[in-house]
């Protein structure tokens, strides 16, 4: 949601409502001088972007997005440079550079700072899962689990972080030899940090929940802490962190329910959304709970647990990606055919002390003490 980090210094940056614009809007011929680039869609904007279109760029599939701020085309070009540098986790999903976008070209067009990635042929999330039952749905789920969770871990080894991400930013390759559906990260301008630089506290300004919605992914997947119970909050700040593990979960959850956890209920005759404020009241009263904000079993048992985790009400009680136990994110791969990382094919320096200290105690779930809210599913499992 912030296309800058704050981190110890204190340092943080405004929301995406302040692009300035001191130029005309884009439109789809700017890019008619560019060769084989043909826009299928634009976007709503996000950040300090102010043109973003899914796009085919020399008949791949990709996104196209531009900005006036050097600093968004700096970052994109530096996570770019640096994405097959990462260190796969022994025991987890072999991730590498073809698990994300790749940069293709970087015009300048009407004096934006452009770029174009694009990724190797596949579907997103949705479109993969849509005419699956619940029983295919959770077969095929804890894989892609697995496989999102170790990307993640992949990003993070090079202090790397997704600042968003939804269904839209999953896609799948499927019909591969070995029958396992193999998972791409989209949005590579949603990837932010510096290589190899960690800091302590890692923290983003975002626009508030209770704020009018500026992307199609955000509504039901967005913590509760991005709600604020106040006008007076101007320079609200949390954890990239435990908000991207929420937010994975929130699209692992929609992925298996066939809807995101909060904002809408499902019934037979189809999905209905809330009424004005009634998200922004039940997450504004999650806040501090220091229950699970799981709204229903998952069928998994090993799925249900991680997810516990990373949707943990509190955002200080919630563990983060490379908090969550391991030997449960292992299990996940149980019966499929994916190749796991070992130490011998590791990238990098880092110390793998480092791997063993994330471990952690799951998260128990009290069923009858968990929070419940208008729509949810907490009576079945999924």
């Amino acid at each position: 949601m912030a296309s800058m980090l704050g981190y110890d210094s204190g340092a943080h940056v405004s929301s995406r409502h302040t692009i300035v614009r001191r130029y005309r809007p884009m439109t789809d011929s700017d890019w008619s001088h560019i060769p084989e680039v043909e826009i299928k869609k634009k976007l709503p904007l996000v950040d300090n972007l102010d043109y973003i279109a899914q796009v085919k760029y020399r008949n791949q599939e990709g996104m196209a997005v531009c900005s006036i701020f050097d600093h968004s085309d700096w970052q994109i070009k530096h996570i770019a440079e640096h994405i097959a540098d990462g260190r796969n986790t022994p025991g987890l999903a072999v991730i590498s550079a073809n698990s994300f976008p790749k940069l293709e070209v970087t015009p300048d067009i009407k004096g934006r700072y452009c770029s174009i990635a694009t990724w190797l042929p596949s579907m997103s999330l949705k479109e993969y899962l849509r005419n699956k039952d619940s029983t295919e749905r959770n077969k095929l789920l804890p894989v892609i689990a697995f496989q999102l969770i170790s990307a993640i871990r992949y990003l993070g080894s090079m202090e790397f972080y997704y600042s968003n991400i939804g269904p839209e930013s999953i896609r799948i390759r499927d019909g591969m030899a070995d029958g396992v559906p193999y998972v791409i990260l989209t949005d590579l301008h949603m990837i932010t940090g510096v290589y190899k630089e960690r800091y302590g506290t890692l923290s983003i300004t975002t626009p508030q929940g209770n704020e009018p919605e500026g992307y199609e992914n955000e509504r039901g997947y967005r913590p509760p802490e991005d709600y604020r119970a106040s006008d007076d909050d101007n320079m609200h700040t949390i954890s990239a962190r435990k908000r991207i593990s929420w937010m994975l979960g929130a699209t692992i959850y929609d992925a298996l329910a066939g809807v995101p956890p909060y904002g809408f209920t499902k019934t037979s005759t189809g999905i209905t959304p809330w009424k004005d404020g009634e998200l922004e009241n039940v997450m504004l009263g999650l806040k501090t709970s220091n229950q699970t904000c799981l709204p229903a079993e998952i069928s998994n048992p090993h799925l249900d647990t991680l997810m516990e985790n990373m949707m943990t009400c509190f955002a200080g009680n919630r563990s983060t990606i490379s908090e969550l136990n391991l030997e449960l994110v292992e299990k996940l791969a149980d019966g499929s055919n994916i190749k796991l990382a070992n130490e011998g094919i590791i990238k990098g320096t880092l110390s793998m002390a480092g791997a063993a200290l994330d471990l952690i105690n799951p998260f128990t779930r009290h069923h009858e003490s968990t929070t419940k809210v208008p729509g949810s599913q907490q009576a079945h499992k999924i």
